[in-house]
């Protein structure tokens, strides 16, 4: 007899990066962690703040923010880089502050878009960067709801973790939990923090912040 068991997804925001503390518009500049980043890493895991990944399926974005991240919280061991998960790419726009953006016509006209389809210049839109996670998430889903399957009969727990981006995280928040946040980006987890997500059979179930 198969028992229905509860797993979990675990998202985890990389740390501080100097493109956070200086507030820059960025994405797709593939920069590390700053001092206070790994610092704040390192004091998070000193509270075990994070999911043990025994019997967990690993992943994380291809952005070195990202990799230095898991490492700094799991160590030197194996996880799987997965580009759709990489953070939106503002082309042109990257590594400029709000306000040197305000000064740029290209980005007053990209901003106005409201159909989301008009892509930053040299980078992507946003419909098309909500396309890539998405597609990216149900493949993590579907390879993580095999394992569940695969565990059921031995009662054993399931867990994957995804280390990420801030934007990638709200992407995957609002599309699974749709009406639990108003804002999009009001899911943005604070650098190092993130979400549980607790599963049954492919299923959301609920979510906790840690």
């Amino acid at each position: 007899m198969s028992i229905e068991i509860i797993s979990n997804i675990y998202l985890i925001r990389h740390g501080l990066t100097e493109g956070n503390l200086k507030n820059w518009c960025y994405g797709g500049i593939d920069i590390p962690l700053a001092d206070e980043g790994i610092q704040g890493i390192k004091v998070r895991v000193s509270q075990k703040a994070y999911p043990n990944y025994e019997n967990a399926d690993l992943y994380t974005s291809a952005m070195k923010r990202a990799r230095q991240t898991f490492n700094l919280i799991y160590g030197e061991i194996e996880s799987t880089p997965v580009e759709a998960f990489n953070e939106f790419h503002f082309g042109e726009f990257e590594g400029k502050t709000i306000e040197e953006l305000k000064m740029l016509d290209s980005f007053l006209e990209w901003s106005r878009d409201k159909t989301g389809d008009r892509s930053a210049p040299g980078g992507e839109s946003f419909n098309g960067f909500r396309k890539r996670v998405s597609s990216g998430w149900q493949k993590l889903v579907e390879l993580h709801s095999e394992k569940e399957l695969l565990n059921e009969r031995e009662g054993s727990p399931v867990a994957s973790v995804l280390v990420c981006h801030g934007g990638v995280i709200s992407v995957i928040m609002d599309e699974v939990f749709p009406k639990a946040n108003s804002k999009l980006f009001g899911w943005t987890p604070d650098p190092g923090h993130g979400y549980a997500i607790s599963m049954r059979r492919g299923e959301p179930l609920s979510y906790e912040a840690f």
